[in-house]
């Protein structure tokens, strides 16, 4: 090229670029778990909570009373930038949406600053601006929950420009450690920042481990301290160093197994962004022969023989070639990935590898054309590719504006997402077509397996639902959030009886659920029968002692069923038993120990009628229960003994 570009004008080029593209999120509004984290979320509403948000998960600020366990996110920096837009805009989404508009701006200048550093000018700012087109950044630019994405990008980037100085100065090291530690506590995968130095490092011809080792051992040294710091802080708040298993039922062998095919779909979607969707339903494979392994791993192979070249050729050609994977690693570790396995923006920092690749090979094309008309033509084609997908991710940042339009689109793209169906309807919800939502929430019969289901006539059951394989796990989840969901409607609109029957089929299935308990004493309180209410909730503050609504509704109804009535029951039943009429006796026995949870004596009972009816497994989990109530009960320890030898 005859002239290098200034950078003042690549900022402007930018700036102006990701405004063209993506300036309808600004008319957005808060989208999925932006209503949890940001719109409902009592914790952003003050600078003084920000000691708070350190002290505790994500998952703690989207609900408080989170009984499942602290999750796998320690991001207080997600939460201080959302309290900081919160006091510069209120609760309205164009704040929110302004701030990931400005990041995705700064992002984007940060590849150019990046790349120039071993590119000319315009490879640096083709790359960029490849970069600020590629589709598949939209999801991290137009969903507010993104945010970490870009904010941890952008650290990552800094970091990395102040790494490749030669030279450090005192506050270079200030600075480093600073905002590499906050990029840390925004994004947990800024920690592939510690390989790629390291891999700069061993490639960078100038500065190799002879000639700087000093240099290089007091920033790694800044290095490690941030990141203990940060590994302290995240087993403070969670308790554990590594993601808990939350995703997909495999082996170890499955899962290194079904790396292959994820990394090579990842590969395939940086360099042709299609199809593209909120959601992605993953579909493990079981062999080595599936034809997507072979597939995925012959292009895998001849990604190692571009990567071997491009090591002889170039060795900063090698270390761009090299940072798509590192960047991928956190994301192919299955067990901590949940049900959304494949996520575009997981690729977001991955992309700033492919889009300086793309623009060096683009850029080294033109320069071996040597005819005129023929670069002019190439030039053509390339500004046509750049619209395209600028065009493309312009038309994608329309699926984003509300709740109901990303649903429908996900839906369209990928009709497994059946948690979007969920999604869906409560977007109608709370939009106030509740026909609607119901409707929806209803239909999931029509989307049972069809591998598994049951004849034309035969309704489908709980049970069967229950039961499908846990590749059918989403299907699984949403079913069952849909039916709970659709119990409520009923309730709210004084449907009292088809809510009921449908809390006591979900009761049937989540015998330890609570949470469904609780909206069965209500039915049964609303129908007039408020032992069958009471008997409910005593059964949820068996199981959740602090769950004081229960506990307020049980003191509403009055005193409940006393010992000389359990002891009453308990009789009857063993007169029925006498009769040999087992099943009565046991149902009366059951009915018993949901009434007064904590007492022993109906599980004492219920173990002698299934030691009767020669059930002997049953009788053991009766005394078990009835051992729990009463450990020192001698009885009780005598008979399990004798059962344990049966």
């Amino acid at each position: 090229m005859p002239f290098t570009l200034d950078r003042k004008y690549i900022f402007l080029i930018l700036t102006v670029v990701n405004l063209a593209v993506y300036a309808p999120v600004l008319s957005g509004g808060f989208i999925y778990d932006d209503h949890r984290q940001v719109e409902q979320n009592p914790w952003i509403r003050s600078v003084k909570n920000l000691p708070e948000i350190f002290k505790h998960s994500t998952a703690f600020f989207q609900n408080p009373e989170n009984r499942r366990g602290p999750g796998n996110y320690y991001r207080p920096m997600h939460m201080a930038a959302y309290t900081l837009i919160y006091a510069l805009c209120g609760n309205r989404p164009w704040g929110y949406h302004l701030a990931n508009l400005i990041l995705s701006i700064l992002v984007s200048f940060m590849v150019y600053v990046i790349a120039k550093t071993w590119f000319s000018s315009w490879e640096a700012g083709l790359g960029a601006l490849i970069f600020s087109v590629h589709p598949m950044h939209v999801d991290a630019v137009a969903w507010i929950a993104a945010l970490p994405e870009m904010l941890g990008a952008l650290l990552l980037l800094l970091v990395l420009k102040i790494h490749i100085k030669d030279l450090w100065k005192g506050r270079d090291y200030l600075v480093s450690g600073i905002c590499l530690l906050a990029a840390f506590l925004t994004r947990e995968n800024a920690l592939v920042l510690l390989l790629l130095v390291l891999i700069y490092d061993a490639l960078h011809p100038q500065r190799g481990w002879s000639s700087m080792a000093g240099v290089l051992a007091r920033r790694y040294i800044v290095y490690i301290l941030a990141a203990g710091i940060y590994f302290y802080l995240r087993y403070q708040v969670l308790g554990h160093f590594i993601a808990d298993s939350q995703g997909y039922p495999l082996s170890w062998a499955g899962i290194l197994l079904n790396i292959i095919p994820l990394l090579a779909q990842y590969y395939f979607s940086l360099l042709f962004p299609t199809p593209m969707s909120a959601f992605h339903v993953f579909d493990p494979v079981h062999s080595f022969f599936h034809l997507k392994i072979i597939v995925s791993l012959g292009g895998l192979i001849g990604l190692g023989v571009l990567g071997r070249y491009l090591y002889k050729k170039d060795k900063i050609l090698f270390f761009m070639f090299c940072w798509i994977p590192v960047t991928l690693l956190p994301f192919l570790y299955l067990p901590a990935l949940g049900e959304n396995v494949f996520v575009e923006r997981y690729m977001y920092l991955s992309s700033v590898g492919v889009c300086v690749l793309l623009s060096c090979g683009l850029l080294r094309i033109y320069h071996a054309i040597t005819r005129r008309p023929a670069r002019r033509i190439y030039i053509g084609l390339v500004i046509i590719i750049l619209l395209g997908m600028a065009g493309t991710s312009f038309a994608r940042t329309f699926h984003w504006r509300n709740d109901i339009t990303l649903c429908t689109k996900t839906l369209q793209t990928d009709p497994g997402a059946f948690n979007f169906l969920n999604l869906l309807a409560y977007a109608y919800y709370n939009q106030g077509e509740v026909e609607r939502a119901m409707e929806i929430f209803g239909s999931f019969d029509q989307y049972f397996p069809r591998e598994d289901k049951p004849g034309e006539k035969e309704e489908i059951t709980y049970a069967q639902v229950k039961n499908l394989s846990p590749k059918h796990n989403i299907y699984k989840q949403s079913y069952f959030e849909a039916q709970t969901k659709l119990a409520a409607l009923h309730f709210r609109r004084d449907e009292v009886n088809e809510a009921l029957a449908l809390y006591r089929k979900l009761t049937a299935v989540f015998p330890r659920d609570y949470n469904m308990f609780f909206p069965l004493g209500l039915c049964h309180e609303k129908n007039k029968n408020p032992d069958e209410a009471a008997s409910a909730y005593r059964y949820v503050l068996s199981l959740n002692p602090g769950h004081q609504p229960a506990r307020t509704r049980l003191q509403a109804l009055g005193p409940g069923i006393t010992p000389a009535g359990i002891d009453k029951l308990c009789a009857a039943a063993k007169q029925l038993a006498d009769k040999k009429e087992y099943r009565q006796a046991i149902e009366s026995l059951i009915k018993a120990a949901v009434q007064d949870p904590q007492n022993a004596k109906p599980y004492h009972y219920l173990f002698n009628v299934y030691w009767l009816t020669e059930q002997p497994e049953k009788a053991r989990q009766a005394m078990r229960e009835a051992l729990r109530r009463d450990p020192g009960n001698k009885l009780f320890q005598f008979n399990y003994k004798a059962l344990q030898g049966k």
